[in-house]
């Protein structure tokens, strides 16, 4: 079972928003000048314990509860995912996005995904998620969030997953019934 059977077509969600656009004025990829109080990407993952957008050596197994931190003056959601294509596999940093209905990547994750393979123009292609088939598409370059990677309710959904986050401790937590089958 894929993403594809629950969603129709090439894994598309039924509703797929192409206005969806978030500021995130407070998580950047990487820090500006005259951007204290913004949190990156980088400073999160290493304080989950490891480095964004790292390949790893070999894809690894991730099994529920999957935890995670709330960061940012808006409290946002954090998780760290395993995301692999054409057999290579990194770790990055997705923020939770329960508003979205599509999974996106943002740019650095894309040229890291992409290397080595001609630019067709494409901007989906089919990846693991977490040992899950999942589409993802290549944040808009005109949004807010060009460079950062987002889980949208699609994902959530087909996992039927359980998201939790716990404001006073800072963290979260994803937990989904390991399905053979997925």
């Amino acid at each position: 079972r894929t993403i594809c059977n629950m969603f129709g077509g090439e894994g598309a969600p039924l509703i797929k928003d192409p206005l969806l656009d978030i500021l995130l004025g407070d998580v950047k990829n990487e820090r500006g000048e005259n951007e204290e109080g913004v949190v990156t990407l980088g400073e999160i993952a290493t304080e989950m314990g490891f480095e964004n957008r790292g390949f790893l050596d070999r894809e690894s197994k991730v099994t529920s509860p999957l935890g995670g931190l709330v960061k940012g003056r808006y409290k946002r959601s954090f998780l760290p995912i395993v995301i692999t294509s054409r057999k290579r596999s990194i770790k990055t940093v997705f923020l939770i996005v329960t508003g979205g209905t599509a999974t996106f990547v943002g740019k650095p994750t894309w040229d890291k995904l992409m290397e080595g393979v001609e630019d067709t123009g494409r901007t989906t292609i089919m990846v693991k998620l977490n040992g899950t088939r999942q589409e993802v598409t290549l944040s808009p370059q005109h949004s807010h969030f060009p460079d950062i990677d987002l889980i949208g309710t699609d994902f959530l959904s087909f996992m039927k997953a359980i998201f939790t986050v716990d404001y006073d401790k800072e963290t979260c937590q994803l937990e989904w019934t390991e399905d053979e089958d997925l």
